[in-house]
């Protein structure tokens, strides 16, 4: 019976042409500002972790086995040891890196850049962002071009060179300056951290730095789940201290977090702030709804007399407002969830709102990732919390005499 009635008065502000009194819409509205800025606000969140992790760990893999510093500038990986590794219990795949700084130069301008070498057995690497113009390259013998590159979009209009354009690198070895003439085959987006990123054929950087066909700067390992780092880092350990393959080498194995302590640690704080953020705004659209809630019960005053002259309890009545107020939140929830998803969706494929400062944030647009159940538990909390806000003023009620109820006009 109660449900009834707050049903007969929810549809009847629309049946009877009386409308909701404008208080009650502004805090419907602000129940819809509140979950939009919520649903958003951990989308974009979710969006930049993603984004920033991805960028972190196409640069130093999951797990990452490197040379100790100052013993050697590289590391021996026969197949055999590859092999070996990729047995390893959580590990996905492993990918050899061949990394050299060099002067990328044209005749107008010069740009000191870092150049990453690929492979035809490497997938795309998602520190190379968005392929803006080109096409990310093969690296196989029937490419279309002669020593292709990928170069960052930045670093190109600083060059002044195109998709197609020739682009000397200049590389400083052994106390002489190599040369190596690349095509200049697409260029991305994104992906900047510290230095420009460039991508080139991996056997090109080794024959520069004089490495054999089983070398390799690094090595970076990628795990099925990144939350067990430390776990198969343990693994790879033992399986490495077993084998004939570092008797001669001298290697350190680092996760990801160890090698990018800043980064990571920002994406902690972000969280922080997240939930800061979804507390206040919760609290907000708490707020507007209980003024909504005491205009309602002060507009339904006869209603409310009648019902109590009757013999209605009081907990009987509030069981209605609070239905009524709920059946508002939900709809106010409803277009939060609407407007948000759509604004969303134009961000993820259209990336409309830019960033000023790419390289404070090492991309330069906004991202957005939409994690259907993080909108879930934001689409409950926010409707547990205002369920309990609006516990304490129906209590009002009570205070509502039948007499002079029905004598209020």
């Amino acid at each position: 019976m109660d449900l009834f009635f707050a049903r007969r008065l929810f549809g009847g502000n629309r049946n009877e042409g009386r409308g909701i009194a404008p208080i009650v819409r502004l805090s419907v509205i602000g129940i819809t500002l509140s979950l939009m800025v919520m649903l958003i606000t951990v989308s974009i969140a979710a969006g930049f972790k993603h984004n920033i992790r991805s960028l972190v760990y196409g640069y130093t893999g999951h797990l990452c086995i490197a040379p100790v510093a100052g013993t050697a500038d590289h590391l021996h990986a026969p197949r055999e040891m590859l092999a070996m590794l990729d047995d390893v219990p959580g590990v996905e795949r492993i990918v050899p890196s061949v990394e050299m700084t060099g002067v990328a130069k044209t005749d107008s301008a010069f740009v000191g850049i870092m150049l990453i070498g690929g492979d035809s057995l490497q997938s795309p690497n998602p520190l190379f962002g968005k392929i803006v113009s080109g096409r990310y390259p093969s690296f196989r013998a029937a490419d279309s071009v002669d020593n292709p590159i990928l170069l960052p979009q930045a670093t190109a209009r600083q060059l002044r060179v195109s998709t197609g354009d020739k682009l000397r690198v200049y590389f400083a070895r052994d106390d002489r300056m190599r040369l190596r003439a690349f095509t200049v085959a697409g260029l991305y987006s994104g992906g900047k951290i510290g230095v420009p990123i460039a991508l080139a054929p991996a056997d090109v950087l080794r024959r520069v730095g004089g490495f054999g066909a089983d070398d390799a700067g690094r090595l970076l390992l990628y795990i099925d789940n990144p939350d067990d780092a430390d776990r198969v880092l343990t693994r790879v350990f033992d399986r490495l201290s077993a084998s004939s393959f570092v008797e001669d080498q001298r290697l350190t194995i680092n996760t990801a977090a160890e090698l990018n302590p800043v980064m990571l640690d920002w994406l902690s704080a972000l969280d922080t702030n997240v939930v800061i953020l979804l507390t206040l705004m919760g609290l907000v659209g708490g707020f507007t709804m209980i003024a909504g809630l005491v205009v309602l019960v002060m507009d339904k005053t006869q209603f409310i007399g009648t019902l109590k002259a009757l013999g209605s309890s009081e907990s009987s009545l509030r069981r209605i407002f609070l239905y009524l107020a709920m059946m508002l939140v939900g709809r106010g929830m409803l277009w939060g969830n609407a407007i948000a998803l759509v604004l969303c969706l134009l961000q993820q494929h259209f990336r409309w709102v830019r960033l000023l400062d790419p390289d404070i944030y090492y991309m330069d647009y906004v991202p957005v990732q939409v994690d259907w159940l993080t909108w879930l538990m934001v689409n409950l909390g926010t409707l547990l919390l205002t369920f309990l806000m609006l516990l304490v003023p129906t209590h009002i009620i009570s205070r509502i005499s039948p007499v002079r109820a029905l004598r209020f006009e």
